[in-house]
């Protein structure tokens, strides 16, 4: 039996159950499905009919399945019906089911043909806007959805035929949402494993890649590291996960490799790139292209290994700064210890050609490379450099490649408006840092607009500023810096951006990521230590240290405004650093957040079991 992308155009079939006997993915608490080879249903939980529907796209990315397995077809019209329109439905009610799901139902109106759904994203918004095409059954999913849209949001029905269409059901509230967060990890954990380190998503989110650089395979084979991929039927929203394999004769993952330090992910989802970073020098870091094989359903067994070859040595290749361009034809990857390099390599028909090294600037910060992100076409290049124990503060190196060459852009390398005293490390990071300026980067996919994390920044302003203040009140609260390509190769900060109730250690913006167009930011903070849950956490009680927190902004044509604070489910654990990564597709429609410290082992997310296993949550 064969599998296919789900961005094939012929939709996702189940590959053998070989392939998925060995992972479990968990929606929410209660909720486990198995993936094994079996037919494809609509409907939830993996019960229903198997005919497919039709499916379209509403506003906020969902795939709309307009087929049901259990529905209640409608009273049809005739002659009868006096040739009026059916009455309004009533009984609607729509509630979140996993895995980022929501699921209508209503009561069938008389003489109603088909109904409409609409859905608004809060009281505030005036449009009300179709949720797919017309249904003629009583119950509906859209699935896909992304959540945090979903918060506020309201669902209306209306019913039509022949004669015309009833006025609107009363709106009606989604209930139960936080149980549509995704809660995902393969079963081939270990403690410590830090399954959700890494993470990278599709540009539709229909594709996420999950790295575990600390998984134990077993005696003699510690920290090999482990890479799981998830992917998401669009005509089904079943999620299903498939294991990496490592790579074939010619190529060697052994203990301490760290297999999945970092992934990468072209727009499509079918070009996935993984760091081995060895960090000693008996054995040559990896880097790993693999391509999905669509007659297989799986990723290639024999990735391209690229060369190093003309590259001076470097211990930590791609441990922290690896990047792929969203067409998928170019590969950028940092060397932040012993080398201060970016190696890049550009696809040429099916060769990969290169290296091509760009050494860091006399004007550059220590540990250049630590973090590299790329636009859409691979034209612009973020590199960062964090700083080191000398007490330099980060910089960020904007570069356009014009004419076969990478040229800088703007005046010179960019730096936190004001540099707070030097801060230690984090979680085993060496040496010491100022703001940590640079510790992680995004591009939107034009390349004009730029995020820049600075995790241990000390500012105590709250909320979204014009400019850094130079208050140092709260130690390693972390800030984000946004910045904006103007005229004359210019970059504008256009934004400061601070969690609303900054505290010490969060570490916010650990990690960041933004989607294509630039108006939607995700921020990590995995030092936030408030114990709320879900879509709906208000602050920082205190109550949970370095639970972790995902923070959400978006840009309107005011500016960069909060959106909301999100929190795992269904338990915010001590220690869990939920945010150490975090992957926003490039559409804006589905949000990946790693917790490399959570301690579940599979189907209960509260039993502690496996200290440090990890997982990644779906929003």
């Amino acid at each position: 039996m064969k599998g296919m992308h789900p961005n094939s155009r012929k939709g996702l079939v189940v590959p053998p159950a070989t392939l998925l006997h060995r992972f479990l993915v968990v929606g929410a608490v209660g909720f486990v499905g198995c993936f094994e080879e079996a037919p494809m249903t609509s409907g939830t939980g993996g019960t229903g009919s198997s005919t497919m529907g039709d499916t379209t796209e509403s506003t906020d990315g969902a795939t709309t399945n307009t087929t049901s397995a259990t529905s209640s077809t409608s009273s049809s019209s005739s002659a009868t019906d006096g040739g009026l329109p059916p009455p309004p439905p009533t009984g609607v009610s729509a509630d979140g089911q996993p895995i980022k799901r929501i699921h209508v139902t209503w009561d069938a109106s008389e003489g109603a043909a088909t109904y409409q759904l609409e859905w608004r994203p809060n009281l505030a918004s005036p449009a009300w806007t179709p949720l797919g095409p017309p249904v003629s059954q009583t119950e509906f999913d859209a699935v896909g959805a992304f959540l945090p849209a979903w918060v506020d949001a309201e669902v209306r029905v209306t019913a039509c035929n022949a004669n015309g269409c009833s006025a609107p059901s009363d709106p009606v509230p989604v209930t139960g949402l936080d149980t549509a967060i995704g809660f995902v990890k393969s079963d081939m954990i270990a403690s410590d494993a830090g399954h959700g380190s890494a993470l990278a998503t599709s540009n539709d989110g229909h594709v996420i890649a999950m790295g575990a650089p600390f998984y134990t395979e077993g005696p003699g084979l510690a920290d090999k590291g482990r890479v799981t991929t998830f992917h998401m039927d669009p005509a089904t929203g079943q999620w299903m996960p498939l294991a990496v394999p490592y790579p074939g004769p010619g190529a060697k993952v052994d203990q301490d490799d760290r297999f999945g330090s970092r992934v990468a992910l072209d727009a499509s989802g079918e070009r996935l790139v993984i760091s081995s970073p060895e960090p000693t020098t008996t054995e040559p870091v990896e880097i790993f292209v693999y391509a999905w094989d669509e007659n297989m359903g799986a990723w290639s067994s024999t990735p391209v290994l690229l060369s190093l070859q003309g590259l001076p040595p470097c211990d930590a290749l791609g441990e922290t700064g690896l990047a792929i361009s969203g067409d998928g034809n170019l590969i950028a990857v940092g060397c932040k210890e012993n080398g201060n390099y970016v190696a890049t390599w550009r696809l040429a028909g099916n060769l990969w050609t290169g290296p091509e090294k760009y050494d860091a600037p006399a004007n550059a910060a220590p540990r250049f490379g630590y973090a590299v992100a790329l636009s859409e076409d691979g034209t612009w290049m973020a590199v960062s450099a964090v700083g080191g124990a000398n007490g330099a503060t980060g910089t960020v190196h904007v570069l356009h490649r014009v004419n076969d060459a990478w040229v800088v852009s703007g005046s010179g390398p960019l730096e936190a408006s004001v540099a707070n005293p030097v801060n230690p490390g984090q979680n085993g990071d060496e040496g010491v840092y100022t703001d940590g300026f640079g510790a992680s980067v995004a591009l939107s996919a034009d390349g004009t607009r730029l995020v820049v994390g600075a995790p241990y920044e000390d500012g105590a302003g709250m909320g979204v500023a014009s400019d850094a203040a130079s208050d140092t009140g709260e130690v390693a609260s972390g800030a984000v810096f946004v910045y904006r390509h103007a005229g004359n190769d210019t970059w504008v900060l256009e934004a400061y951006v601070k969690a609303p109730t900054p505290s010490p250690n969060d570490f916010f913006g650990a990690s960041v990521s933004i989607s294509a167009d630039g108006t939607l930011l995700a921020v990590g903070a995995p030092g936030d230590d408030d114990d709320g849950t879900g879509l709906s956490t208000q602050g920082s009680n205190g109550n949970a240290p370095d639970a972790g927190a995902v923070f959400l902004y978006r840009r309107t044509d005011q500016g960069w405004q909060f959106d909301r604070i999100l929190k795992a489910y269904s338990v915010a654990g001590p220690g869990d650093r939920f945010g150490t990564a975090v992957a926003v597709s490039g559409d804006g429609t589905c949000l990946a957040v790693g917790a490399p410290g959570e301690d579940s082992e599979n189907l209960n997310p509260e039993n502690d079991a496996e200290q440090g296993a990890g997982a990644v949550y779906l929003y």
